[in-house]
C-alpha cells in the first residue's frame, strides 16, 4: 500500500496538475473599474489618472482607480493595502 501511494505522488509530480485553460479559469482578473487603496513606493510625481492628475509621492497611501495604477502595480511601484 506505501508503494502505491508513492506511485501516485510520483506519477503527480510528473506533468501539470491542471491545464493552462483550466488554471486560467481559477485566475481572478481585477475589476479595472474599481478603486483601490495604494501604498506609494517611490516618488512618482505627477501621474495621469483619467480626467485629471494627481501628486504620487513615495509613502503616501491613495484610493486610486485599479485601471489607472495597474502599469504602477506591475512595476511595483506602488502596492495595494
Amino acid at each position: 500500500a506505501k508503494s502505491e501511494v508513492v506511485d501516485k505522488l510520483t506519477l503527480s509530480l510528473e506533468g501539470p496538475i491542471l491545464s493552462e485553460q483550466e488554471l486560467e479559469k481559477l485566475t481572478p482578473t481585477p475589476n479595472l473599474d474599481c478603486h483601490v487603496f495604494c501604498e506609494v513606493l517611490e516618488d512618482i510625481g505627477e501621474y495621469d489618472i483619467g480626467p485629471e492628475t494627481t501628486t504620487l509621492e513615495k509613502g503616501n497611501i491613495c484610493v486610486l482607480p485599479y485601471a489607472a495604477v495597474e502599469p504602477l502595480l506591475i512595476e511595483k511601484r506602488i502596492r495595494l493595502v
